[in-house]
């Protein structure tokens, strides 16, 4: 009997979330006039990162400024952290605020703005566990591949509702 019912669940679950506007996440799609996209970035690995999300949603990456029908420009990437927290017994630093910031514009190769220059900004805490200290490093490099992926993602999302307009 309650197999019976699973179906229908299944099938009640999938009506309601298409109904409200809910899409994957990676379903980022860019217009056509903007197919063919060159990347510039202060950091190879942020590169690597929007090169990779362009051409989940579509794009071809062109090496060449020139060959490309529009520029995703990331003009600074930031990462500042500050403290929030210290034990009070050790007075070491317990938990920390990291924030990320990525600058960037949209523009075709002739210098015409798509997009104009704006920023995405990320805040996450960072908690250090006192008997892991040796983890912490790698528990924030993580964190910042995180919030490097995000902010990424939030850049296509933001292409696509202003360049599809």
């Amino acid at each position: 009997m309650r197999c019976a019912r699973l179906p229908v669940l299944v099938g009640v679950c999938v009506v309601i979330l298409a109904s409200c506007g809910f899409h994957l996440r990676d379903s980022t799609t860019l217009p056509a006039d903007v197919h063919r996209m060159h990347v510039e970035a202060p950091n190879p690995r942020l590169a690597e990162d929007l090169e990779f999300e362009l051409q989940t949603a579509g794009a071809v990456i062109t090496p060449e400024r020139d060959d490309a029908e529009a520029i995703l420009a990331a003009t600074s990437e930031r990462f500042n952290r500050r403290v929030i927290a210290v034990d009070a017994e050790t007075g070491r630093n317990r938990e920390f605020e990291v924030a990320y910031t990525i600058d960037f514009t949209v523009t075709r190769a002739d210098g015409t703005v798509l997009l104009k220059p704006q920023n995405v900004n990320l805040l996450r805490t960072l908690v250090l566990n006192e008997d892991q200290l040796l983890g912490a490093l790698t528990e924030e490099q993580t964190l910042q591949k995180e919030m490097r992926t995000d902010a990424v993602r939030q850049i296509l999302q933001r292409m696509q509702t202003t360049l599809t307009k």
